[in-house]
């Protein structure tokens, strides 16, 4: 599951990637601004055609961290931060992992600090990238390089206009992961109070509002 996460939380932060002139979102997160948004996650195991549903939101702040809040089915939210993740319903942290304790994390991170300095060529020595434009908009495409390169997913593809609107991620088991996102917006403004106390405290009350 920690891994489903993860890679929600890849895709999510990539409008920070871009360098000008690359196709992509338009729209990126400010210096020290918050992107937030909307998401629904089908989860399709090898298989099958019924997927697990989840929704619910996000907010990313680059120098601080990540909140992935599940509103559906069952509420729960994790804080991503460079010390690691904390999942947690209410006001009670049901999971605590260090980026010492599962290495992927500290390696994500490291990804992560690329995309938030829109360091491309970061990203190119791991993966290979290519971008294709549309009546719509773009569509990326992301394969890991390496072919035990410990990420969750064997390939992405992502399609969008200002924002990743959608994405579609090829897991390592031959399962499905695809992503919604809506109703992004981001903002010159840092984390609010409410936020910042769900990042450093690692629990969900008081809530982002």
């Amino acid at each position: 599951m920690i891994l489903r996460f993860l890679l929600a939380l890849v895709l999510v932060l990539l409008p920070c990637t871009l360098r000008a002139g690359d196709l992509g979102p338009s729209q990126t997160i400010p210096p020290n601004g918050v992107l937030r948004g909307q998401f629904v996650q089908d989860h399709y195991f090898k298989n099958s055609d019924k997927p697990l549903r989840s929704q619910g939101r996000f907010m990313v702040a680059p120098k601080h961290g990540i909140l992935w809040i599940i509103e559906k089915p069952l509420p729960m939210t994790l804080a991503f931060t460079s010390k690691g993740m904390t999942q947690s319903i209410g006001n009670i942290p049901l999971l605590q992992v260090s980026t010492a304790r599962v290495p992927l994390l500290s390696r994500l991170t490291t990804l992560i600090n690329s995309m938030m300095s829109s360091q491309w060529d970061a990203l190119e020595t791991d993966f290979t990238i290519s971008h294709t434009p549309t009546d719509k908009g773009w569509r990326t495409t992301l394969k890991p390089k390496a072919e035990k390169s410990g990420l969750p997913f064997r390939a992405l593809t992502l399609s969008g206009d200002t924002f990743i609107e959608s994405a579609r991620a090829m897991r390592l088991d031959e399962g499905l992961e695809v992503f919604t996102f809506s109703n992004q917006t981001t903002s010159p403004s840092p984390p609010t109070t409410n936020e910042m106390t769900v990042l450093t405290a690692g629990t969900t009350k008081p809530l982002m509002k």
